[in-house]
């Protein structure tokens, strides 16, 4: 009987001692889960494969349709940790976000899928890194690339809203070339502008400016 409740005593401390651990480990889960939902929403992408051979991760956090994609990482390569960019295989079945102009245009439509297109050329053109500790800057650096095209795309089409512009890419130098006319109330003068902006380092580069007289005969020497 001594040894019988020997055994009871010691299956009970066994008992308390196992409750208390998963006590703990309830906790630090729950603090973790906390943590995560603190940065669920502030992040672009979001983890949708994880396994020993590939993670991909889905880049849905902008606000256009035009920059959903999905980075993967093959870590079975032979050439080290192999970077790929895919176009989503499902795009979201909810509505994408609307600018602040009520929606995206046209061109900011264009510019958004041009500029995304040459990232996945680049991405796709052999890019390779030696271990996972580089997969988060990779990660890093493609939100902030997106994050920047679509910026862009908002500011032109915060512009296309304002004004009657054209647009044109020209991949060749990297730039855009916004072209609008302003007509005087009277309808007697006419001024072109041409406005050349270089995109890979635009907002931190002058833009160049071109002015035309259309119809009045404009002085455009004092408009620089």
């Amino acid at each position: 009987k001594a040894s019988h409740a020997k055994v009871v005593a010691q299956h009970y401390v066994e008992s308390q001692k196992a409750r208390k651990e998963m006590a703990s480990v309830s906790k630090e889960c729950k603090a973790r889960e906390k943590k995560y939902k603190t940065l669920e929403g502030l992040l672009m992408w979001s983890p949708v494969l994880v396994d020993s051979s590939k993670i991909i991760v889905d880049f849905s956090g902008g606000e256009m349709e035009e920059t959903k994609v999905s980075l993967g990482f093959d870590l079975k390569s032979k050439a080290g940790i192999q970077v790929f960019m895919m176009e989503k295989k499902e795009k979201s079945k909810t509505k994408a976000k609307k600018s602040k102009g009520g929606g995206f245009s046209a061109d900011a439509k264009k510019f958004a899928s041009v500029k995304i297109s040459a990232l996945m050329d680049y991405v796709n053109n052999d890019l390779t890194v030696e271990n996972g500790n580089e997969i988060p800057k990779i990660l890093q650096n493609m939100e902030f690339q997106i994050g920047r095209i679509e910026l862009i795309a908002e500011e032109l089409n915060t512009i296309a809203n304002v004004y009657d512009c054209v647009f044109e890419f020209d991949n060749s130098e990297d730039s855009i070339v916004i072209t609008s006319d302003f007509v005087s109330r009277t309808q007697t003068a006419k001024l072109r502008s041409v406005f050349t902006l270089p995109d890979e380092e635009y907002p931190f580069t002058p833009m160049q400016a071109c002015f035309e007289s259309v119809i009045g005969g404009i002085n455009t020497v004092h408009l620089g």
